[in-house]
């Protein structure tokens, strides 16, 4: 701590056992010889004493008068002993300190801040302070909610004239909150986002919001004067639940900061039908044409049809109605919705189911047809008795082989008890196989208006056996109007010759 040097002069007079006045004096040191300077008005000084300090006199010193830390401003004293630094006049050099407490510079607060100021010195104490926060007056550790850019400035001067000073610059953004809705949809169809943006419960208009559908940006809307921003995708996602995210991106310039919000939206389907165009009747040369168009749902929105496939189930009819499957195809469907497999099949009639795959973009459906494969130089059948089921006598009778490459021929059925006479020479196609024989023509019914369509399969064996079926109209895929299934022959007989 240095040397403590006495200097009261004998001749000063007494009062109390010490000389009392007001002065202001000012210390000087030039290696060892000290200065002591007063002034009676702190203007205008004159050398009082000058003396040597002792050897070995060094480090940081400082005045005491009366066991009191006194500064060199004007004051009542009592002097008896001082301290010096080294080749230094100033008695206390060090500045106060100055702490700010939950405040940065730079920083970015959300709705509010309460700075802590704490202003200390280490020698003589603080004779000024001003805590200003954008100009004005600002008492420690009260709450800043104005949003914004603001400043804090904070200076102190002891009582030895040293001064501090801190300025912080900040910024107070206000919370936002955004809620999102998303109504289910189907594929290909529009969903709605919806997005609601608001600061302390009250909407904010005008703002930028972006939307997320899986996890990938799919746009923007700008909030309307309720806060609310709508977004309409078309949705070309498969079947599923996806994650819906909308986010608002910090606002610097109105003061704003970011939110967010989630959901999920519900995809299913979207609805559809599927049309059978392909072959009907091919000869056993050529490649049979499996075909059908995937349509949509008219709703206005389109989606991508490629995403669509069709299964097509392949199956032979047997004489007894009964279809062995032979084979599933699968074709994907082009731009338009049309899938097309070209596949070889042995001659015989055939049912044909096609499906649309389930892949989650297009609901499953399906339809059904028949398909004959015939061959030209096929051969013939003949037949003519009679058949009876639940005691309904039937009679028939037919002739029917291929000319020119031509199915050709006639037949006549009669049911009484079903009031079904049935004449045709048109017939549509014959397929011969081993001693199985399939043909389809029209013809009329008498006292019946329009054309009826006929499909006969008949059976040449030790138990020959008999299947017809009539529809009202072309149209065979819906229920006969009249059918008897596989029935033996109550008399007569069935020929079948191949070529």
């Amino acid at each position: 701590m240095g040397q403590e040097i006495n200097f009261k002069d004998s001749n000063d007079i007494d009062q109390n056992e010490w000389m009392r006045h007001t002065y202001w004096y000012r210390i000087e040191r030039v290696g060892q010889n000290i200065k002591l300077y007063i002034s009676n008005d702190g203007t205008n000084y004159e050398l009082s004493r000058s003396f040597e300090l002792p050897d070995g006199v060094e480090g940081t010193q400082r005045i005491i008068l009366d066991q009191i830390i006194w500064t060199s401003a004007g004051s009542y004293v009592d002097w008896d002993y001082f301290r010096v630094t080294e080749n230094n006049s100033n008695l206390d050099d060090v500045a106060p300190e100055i702490k700010i407490n939950n405040l940065v510079d730079g920083g970015v607060y959300i709705n509010s801040v309460s700075p802590e100021i704490i202003i200390t010195d280490n020698e003589f104490g603080i004779a000024t302070k001003s805590i200003k926060l954008d100009g004005v007056d600002y008492v420690s550790e009260t709450e800043i909610t104005s949003k914004g850019l603001h400043t804090l400035v904070v200076d102190a001067t002891d009582n030895a004239g040293n001064s501090s000073s801190e300025t912080i610059n900040f910024t107070i953004n206000k919370s936002t909150n955004t809620d999102v809705t998303a109504t289910d949809s189907q594929y290909s169809d529009n969903a709605t986002l919806e997005a609601t943006l608001t600061s302390e419960g009250n909407p904010i208009e005008g703002k930028l919001i972006n939307f997320e559908l899986n996890d990938i940006y799919i746009g923007s809307a700008t909030t309307d004067e309720n806060g609310i921003a709508t977004f309409d995708h078309k949705i070309d996602l498969p079947t599923g639940t996806y994650p819906v995210r909308e986010y608002f991106e910090e606002d610097d310039t109105n003061y704003l900061n970011a939110s967010e919000g989630t959901t999920d939206i519900n995809i299913t389907e979207e609805n559809t039908s599927i049309l059978y165009d392909g072959n009907y009747l091919v000869e056993n040369s050529t490649l049979v044409n499996l075909s059908a168009i995937v349509i949509e749902e008219d709703d206005g929105e389109l989606g991508d049809l490629t995403n669509a496939s069709v299964d097509f189930e392949v199956s032979l009819v047997n004489s007894d109605g009964t279809s062995t499957p032979i084979n599933t195809y699968n074709a994907p469907c082009n731009e338009l919705g049309e899938a097309i497999k070209q596949v070889d099949l042995e001659p015989g009639v055939y049912s044909i189911v096609a499906k649309i795959k389930d892949n989650g973009y297009y609901e499953e459906s399906e339809t059904t047809a028949m398909c004959v494969v015939y061959d030209p130089n096929g051969g013939k059948a003949t037949g003519g008795g009679w058949i009876s089921e639940d005691s309904n006598k039937s009679n028939f009778g037919f002739n029917v082989k291929y000319k020119n490459g031509l199915a050709t021929g006639n037949l006549e059925f009669q049911s009484k008890e079903s009031d079904i006479n049935l004449k045709s020479e048109q017939i549509d196609w014959l397929v011969i196989n081993g001693n199985e024989a399939s043909f389809q023509g029209t013809g009329t019914i008498k006292n019946m208006d329009g054309e009826y369509t006929f499909r006969i399969n008949c059976i040449d064996s030790s138990v020959e056996k008999f299947t017809i079926k009539i529809w009202e109209g072309t149209d065979t895929e819906v229920d006969p109007i009249y059918k008897a299934l596989n029935v033996e022959l109550g008399g007569g007989n069935i020929k079948v010759k191949e070529n």
